[in-house]
């Protein structure tokens, strides 16, 4: 039961890792070619690759998010005062954005998944495997 739970984890980690850097294009490129050998039928593939896109989508907001906080906190030390209230404000803000990233990613996981028989995931799981030791 938990094998499942890993597959979509290496899925997210690799995607994270794929589309970690532009040229978005060739990022989607490299993805599209990937799944072309994993024998998924073509609905398959689109699932696949929306779900590639959403763990991307994530990562650069949490990414983008991390060096914003940081220049954040760095002018905060400099300031004569903090103002709580708007910092707790903004912070809900982000949260409420990234758990409905984190949600579109789960969700287009799980889709994908849905579709997958056990040869299919094994198959992707051994690829995303070997990826991720190189």
């Amino acid at each position: 039961m938990k094998k499942p739970l890993f597959i979509l984890a290496a899925i997210s980690l690799l995607s994270l890792s794929t589309f970690s850097a532009p040229p978005a294009n060739a990022n989607e490129d490299l993805m599209k070619l990937l799944l072309k050998t994993q024998n998924l039928s073509e609905q398959q593939a689109t699932l696949a690759l929306h779900a590639a896109m959403s763990v991307k989508l994530f990562g650069e907001t949490i990414q983008a998010d991390k060096a914003r906080a940081q220049t954040y906190m760095l002018g905060l030390i400099q300031s004569d005062n903090m103002d709580v209230d708007y910092m707790i404000r903004s912070y809900r803000d982000w949260q409420t954005q990234v758990d409905s990233k984190v949600e579109n990613m789960l969700n287009s996981l799980a889709a994908l998944h849905s579709q997958l028989d056990p040869e299919q995931r094994q198959q992707l799981f051994e690829t995303l495997q070997k990826l991720a030791q190189q």
